[in-house]
């Protein structure tokens, strides 16, 4: 999945993702990050930061209200990334984690 996920296949990417039995918190993000531009963004972030919430046991209210901020700055696939996705690294950082965002979709 994180093969597919870095060359920027989305519909190869879900594949996987619904075939394994269970996706880390840090390739769900990368997922995320990769449907950016896509219908289906809005319902990925959410569930992101649902898992972030549940997941990351420790997360302060300031992190979450940080991650949904960086969420919706990267909406649009337009959108400068680099201050969002420092915001998630920094998040999964902290907990261990490594967000090694899709290619072309990141900074």
């Amino acid at each position: 999945m994180r093969r597919a996920i870095q060359g920027g296949s989305v519909e190869v990417a879900l594949l996987e993702a619904a075939e394994v039995r269970h996706v880390g918190l840090d390739d769900a993000l990368a997922l995320c990050l990769l449907l950016r531009g896509d219908r289906r963004y809005d319902a990925a972030a959410r569930r992101s930061l649902v898992r972030l919430l549940t997941e990351a046991g420790d997360v302060t209210l300031s992190e979450v209200a940080d991650a949904a901020a960086a969420f919706q700055a990267l909406a649009s696939p337009a959108a400068a990334a680099r201050a969002p996705l420092n915001v998630l690294r920094a998040c999964l950082m902290r907990r261990g984690m490594r967000l090694t965002p899709p290619a072309g979709r990141g900074a």
